[in-house]
C-alpha cells in the first residue's frame, strides 16, 4: 500500500491532492508520469479514484481512466497486480474499499454523485 502525506509534495500527495480538488491536469500528468501512484492512499485508505468521486469531479475521474487507457505496456506493467489489461485495472481500482468498506461508487451516491 503507498501512503501519501497530504503536506508534501511527493506525487502521491500531488495526486490525492489534485483528485480532492478537481484538478485534472496534475492528476493525468502524475498517473502518466508514475502510473503506480494510481492507487496512492491517504489515511482512511481512501484513493485519488474515492477523493474524485466523493467531490463528484467526474472528469478527474475519466482523466485518470483516460490516462491509464494510454500507457504502453510496459508503464502498464507497473498496475499489473491489478489486472493485465487497462480495462482490468481500472474496474480494480474503482471497486477499491477504503478502510470503511466503501468504494468510490458509495462515496459518490453517499454525497449526491450519482454520475460519478
Amino acid at each position: 500500500m503507498v501512503l501519501g502525506c497530504l503536506c508534501g509534495h511527493s506525487d502521491s500527495s500531488r495526486l490525492l491532492d489534485a483528485a480532492k480538488h478537481g484538478d485534472v491536469q496534475v492528476v493525468v500528468s502524475v498517473v502518466q508520469r508514475k502510473p503506480i501512484r494510481a492507487h496512492a492512499q491517504q489515511w482512511g485508505g481512501q484513493t485519488a479514484w474515492h477523493l474524485a468521486a466523493k467531490d463528484g469531479h467526474t472528469a478527474v475521474l475519466q482523466g485518470m481512466a483516460d490516462a491509464i487507457r494510454s500507457l504502453p505496456p510496459q508503464q502498464l506493467q507497473q498496475l499489473s497486480r491489478f489486472g493485465s489489461t487497462a480495462d482490468e485495472v481500472l474496474q480494480k481500482l474503482a471497486q477499491e474499499e477504503d478502510t470503511k468498506s466503501l468504494t468510490p461508487l458509495h462515496l459518490a451516491c453517499i454525497k449526491g454523485h450519482a454520475g460519478a
